[in-house]
């Protein structure tokens, strides 16, 4: 089932979403956003730490430009690349939570 909504109005997103529970008798585990346009990263990520929090789905797919093509900028590595000094040099001052200061 989809529902064509604003997804930053989570009251009538909460109110869609209950409804499909109800009727289905089932919880959401997947959550389909397309962000019709090209809304800035951040306030989409703070509405897809909502989505996250509210409902834990097992998927939760992001279909924008915005986020396509800072994630095609973004390098991945894991902790073999470590002995690398490049790439170590790139994560220099970052924790193993990717954010600068540490893991407190």
């Amino acid at each position: 089932e989809f529902a064509c909504l604003d997804a930053f109005e989570m009251p009538k997103v909460l109110e869609v979403v209950r409804e499909v529970e109800r009727r289905f008798n089932q919880r959401i585990t997947k959550v389909f956003i397309d962000i019709n346009g090209s809304r800035d990263v951040g306030p989409l990520w703070t509405c897809v730490d909502r989505y996250e929090k509210t409902f834990s789905p097992h998927l939760l797919v992001i279909k924008s430009v915005k986020v396509r093509n800072m994630l095609q900028q973004c390098l991945a590595f894991t902790e073999n690349d470590e002995e690398d000094p490049v790439l170590r040099l790139m994560s220099d001052g970052c924790s193993s939570t990717g954010r600068p200061g540490g893991d407190e």
